[in-house]
């Protein structure tokens, strides 16, 4: 789980991102993970249209796996063409299989940055 660090000292490094969606099993460890080493979250639930996801002051999202496509596809019935996240980092399945990042490939509406965790 800490290997979450080394990802994004890694993603922030080498490419132009602002905001990150983290998409994990368990939004709490994370959040307990990257509040411990000063990085600010914001854990996404069901989307919110009342919700200016842009004016948020915050560079990392989490969001579970089972939540996250739900979110995307809410999110992109109002968003416009512009979207408040620049990359989405994937937590490795337990089975190996990549089903929920060819499911939002899919869906997504953007160009995003797609990372595995390492």
């Amino acid at each position: 789980m800490y290997k979450i660090l080394d990802t994004l000292d890694e993603l922030y490094t080498n490419n132009l991102v602002y905001r990150t969606i983290i998409v994990c099993n368990n939004t709490d460890d994370y959040k307990y993970i990257l509040n411990k080493n000063n990085y600010d979250v914001y854990v996404l639930d069901n989307y919110n249209e009342n919700l200016n996801y842009d004016s948020l002051d915050i560079r990392i999202f989490l969001i579970s796996k089972e939540k996250f496509i739900k979110f995307i596809e809410d999110y992109n019935k109002t968003s416009v063409d512009i979207c408040f996240y620049t990359s989405v980092v994937f937590e490795p399945e337990k089975d190996g299989t990549s089903e929920l990042k060819n499911t939002y490939n899919k869906i997504c509406k953007n160009t995003t940055l797609i990372v595995d965790m390492l």
